[in-house]
């Protein structure tokens, strides 16, 4: 049977080691995100859409969330118009894309 020192004990333990487990969550998060850019676009933007093989641009219509987009696509793509952050890659009109 456990008595109310040792329960206490207990709760300190589980309180240190919570914060142990934040903190190295804290760390690892910061060093997975070092380097990353936070890219958000707004409605009016073109966007790069991957279509496996091929890529072309298209404008946002809508921000669903800072990982979904809603894009002006052709009806005859028969696709939704909704992409995820994997699926886009900023277009820059100024630069040599088409190229590459």
């Amino acid at each position: 049977m456990i008595n109310m020192e040792s329960a206490e004990l207990f709760r300190k333990l589980h309180e240190k080691v919570r914060a142990n487990i934040e903190r190295m969550n804290e760390s690892t998060t910061k060093v997975a995100n070092k380097g990353r850019r936070k890219l958000i676009y707004k409605p009016g933007d073109w966007l790069w859409l991957h279509f496996r093989p091929e890529s072309f641009p298209y404008k946002i219509t809508e921000r669903i969330n800072n990982n979904a987009y809603c894009l002006e696509l052709p009806g005859e793509y028969n696709v939704s118009t909704s992409f995820n952050v994997t699926d886009r890659a900023p277009f820059d009109a100024s630069e040599d894309q088409f190229l590459t």
